[in-house]
């Protein structure tokens, strides 16, 4: 039997979410698992720095068995840097040639993987352009780590863009975080689009949902449970999943 097997990893600092999922040749789902990993000692940015990704990333990959594995990869946490910039261009090659030439995604001294996407006309004949980055030391010690687990990567992600996705409509505040995880990850969407990205230390709150939306103009008090969607929903009771495990089937 021809098996697909495809699995999404979300490397979020001190939390790992993996959604391993194994089809038959024709597409149905054969077997599908869910596992949520969570480590206090792990530094929050670990995924940035090569020493740290050679150090934690090989024993994740071996303990869930991917090697042959094709991987989806989401990347999130402090490490992301995600900005809005006006640029005097809707080309994307050449807004990729004036970022990297200006100099405008650099963090102290440190070099960037970046996308530039969206253009939006400004003002004063400008466009403005959002882009993601992540330090470009993490991404290749992951694709190095992979690689040499004998998995395959098809894809990486940032969390500003894949939670844009999953939530296209309105414009306000996303707030994410687990329980015992005291990062909070705040998005601020209109539309879907990810205007801004932060992470912010927060004790978390025990009687909260994971996911909490703010409508733009509404009360401090006034935030509400973001999702699950009906699909999400049902591979959670299905699969016995989390939340934020389950929406990895939609990366």
């Amino acid at each position: 039997m021809w098996w697909q097997q495809n699995a999404c990893l979300w490397l979020n600092g001190q939390s790992v979410h993996l959604l391993k999922t194994k089809r038959t040749w024709y597409g149905g789902v054969a077997f599908r698992q869910g596992h949520w990993d969570y480590e206090a000692k792990r530094d929050p940015n670990w995924m940035g720095r090569e020493t740290a990704v050679q150090a934690c990333l090989p024993g994740l990959l071996r303990r869930y068995g991917l090697a042959g594995w094709h991987l989806r990869l989401l990347l999130g946490g402090p490490g992301v840097l995600w900005k809005r910039l006006s640029l005097g261009t809707p080309d994307r090659q050449e807004a990729d040639a004036l970022i990297a030439g200006a100099g405008l995604v650099s963090e102290e001294g440190r070099a960037y993987a970046f996308e530039a996407a969206c253009p939006a006309k400004g003002d004063g004949g400008l466009y403005d352009w959002t882009v993601g980055a992540y330090p470009k030391e993490g991404v290749a010690a992951i694709c190095k780590a992979c690689h040499d687990a004998g998995a395959v990567i098809r894809s990486i992600d940032l969390l500003p863009a894949f939670l844009g996705r999953l939530w296209p409509s309105g414009t306000g505040t996303l707030v994410f975080q687990e329980m015992p995880d005291r990062q909070q990850h705040r998005i601020r969407l209109k539309d879907g689009l990810p205007l801004a990205y932060e992470v912010q230390a927060v004790v978390p709150p025990a009687d909260l949902p994971p996911f909490r939306w703010l409508p733009e103009g509404a009360g401090a008090e006034d935030w509400q449970p973001a999702g699950p969607s009906p699909a999400v929903r049902c591979l959670m009771e299905d699969c016995q999943l989390t939340q934020a495990t389950a929406m990895l089937a939609f990366l």
